[in-house]
């Protein structure tokens, strides 16, 4: 078996063909996103591309910046959690514009007014910090800071000058972007909500303070949510309105959408490579990518599970069937364990520690999806696929459940054939389904594996007994 790559590291983006690994259905938003820049480029703008952690928000925006013409845009990519360890962001957004300059006098004299602008003890590290990003010598911030030590001893004369360097910053800004063959600037701030609550609000003063300027367009990548928690902890006080505040900052949200699961298990299943556990397998899939790919979507919609966690979830299924060898009829009770272990921690503890009977696990199953899931028309219903696929996961569970050190726990369960009472009652599952689906597990499956073995699979430590 060829090595597995031990986490997904994100697609290839062609350059010439941004979109062409788009397997989240993103590319028929790029337009609407560019028209939005359009729209506000000659005025400057902040707009906020919105989504959960883990729903492609990176991937979809180096794509984007990559599409955007280049004859009308210059676009900066920035991960501002990169840089977090920097006193003050000024000297890491600066950084990143000097590498669009295409006159290093014109910013110079950005600099020498963002010296101004910051004072004179953080104008020091800016001397420092951009000499070492950019290679630009920016001495001259030394004459811009000796010039306003003095202003610092009177507080009038220091908010005259700080309001007129404000002034002189943002008309020097201008004039750099202007210098630009003019194309509008596209500055992408990427983990913005992953970075201490100081620098993530330092990073939205700058932007609207500082940089708001024409033919600037700030895009910020968050998750509201999580920006919102870091205003709360920045200013101490959990009874902020920080929705209201972060409004200040944003001229216009564009909330991401649902991703295409579907497109992105068909990559993990590549990656991982799935395609080698299915060809030692004996039968059993009529197309093991698409039964495969139906179920783990499934799975991973009715977790509710961000892209960042199914793919750790798709990774460990994949190490825990290097350990099942050809047990076929397991991989969908590994694949749903393997969701559990991860979103649904107390249930998988539960289930080691066998705190219910195989009646209340049967509930607590039936309850992990929606009922209609199991309300089928007969053969040829839209839920008949993915209905007889859970079945035939809930069954082998229930039956390996009820078995410890080769013995059943209750009796009845284990040995049905068809002249024997079904023990159990379902709620929604029809249980002529069930019972044959146990049936067949009987026959094809070890009867004496019992649960915790199928959980030392799960644990990575099969090679403890």
């Amino acid at each position: 078996m060829s090595n597995i790559p031990s986490r997904f590291q994100g697609v290839e983006i062609p350059l010439d063909k941004p979109f062409q690994n788009d397997k989240l259905g993103y590319q028929k938003y790029a337009p609407i996103l560019a028209g939005m820049v359009d729209m506000y480029k000659d005025s400057g703008c902040v707009l906020a591309v919105n989504g959960k952690w883990g729903t492609g928000k990176t991937t979809f925006l180096q794509m984007w910046s990559k599409a955007l013409s280049p004859n009308l845009f210059k676009t900066i990519f920035f991960n501002a959690w990169e840089t977090d360890y920097f006193t003050d962001p000024l000297v890491a957004i600066l950084g990143e514009l000097s590498e669009i300059s295409q006159d290093d006098e014109r910013f110079r004299s950005v600099l020498a007014t963002a010296a101004k602008v910051v004072g004179a003890g953080v104008g020091a590290i800016l001397k420092g910090a951009l000499k070492k990003l950019s290679g630009i010598d920016a001495d001259v911030i030394g004459d811009s800071i000796d010039a306003v030590k003095s202003s610092f001893e009177d507080s009038l004369e220091d908010y005259r000058n700080q309001k007129k360097s404000l002034t002189e910053f943002k008309d020097k800004l201008s004039e750099f972007v202007a210098g630009q063959d003019g194309k509008s600037v596209v500055f992408i701030i990427d983990e913005l909500d992953r970075c201490n609550p100081h620098y993530a609000v330092r990073v939205l003063e700058l932007v609207k303070h500082l940089f708001d300027v024409p033919n600037i367009c700030f895009i910020l990548a968050i998750d509201k949510a999580q920006l919102e928690c870091s205003i709360k902890g920045f200013y101490g006080n959990n009874e902020i309105d920080a929705a209201n505040y972060l409004r200040r900052f944003i001229d216009i949200e564009f909330r991401m959408p649902e991703p295409n699961l579907e497109g992105f298990t068909s990559v993990l299943f590549s990656h991982y490579h799935f395609q080698e556990f299915f060809d030692d397998l004996q039968g059993g899939f009529s197309d093991p990518k698409e039964d495969f790919c139906i179920m783990a979507t499934f799975l991973g919609s009715n977790f509710s599970t961000d892209l960042r966690t199914y793919d750790k979830v798709i990774a460990h299924t994949r190490l825990a069937l290097m350990q099942l060898g050809n047990d076929t009829f397991l991989l969908y009770v590994v694949l749903y364990l393997c969701f559990v272990k991860v979103m649904d921690s107390a249930f998988y503890e539960a289930l080691s520690q066998h705190k219910y009977s195989v009646q209340e696990l049967l509930e607590k199953l039936e309850n992990c999806f929606p009922d209609f899931i199991f309300d089928n028309d007969g053969f040829g219903s839209p839920n008949s696929e993915i209905s007889h696929s859970i079945i035939y996961m809930i069954a082998p569970l229930i039956m390996l459940y009820n078995v410890e050190n080769g013995v059943a726990l209750e009796s009845g369960i284990n040995r049905l054939d068809d002249n024997t009472e079904f023990p159990l009652t379902c709620r929604v599952i029809d249980k002529d389904a069930l019972k044959e689906a146990m049936q067949w597990f009987g026959r094809v499956g070890s009867r004496y594996y019992g649960i915790s073995r199928v959980l030392k699979t799960i644990n990575l430590l099969n090679q403890f007994y």
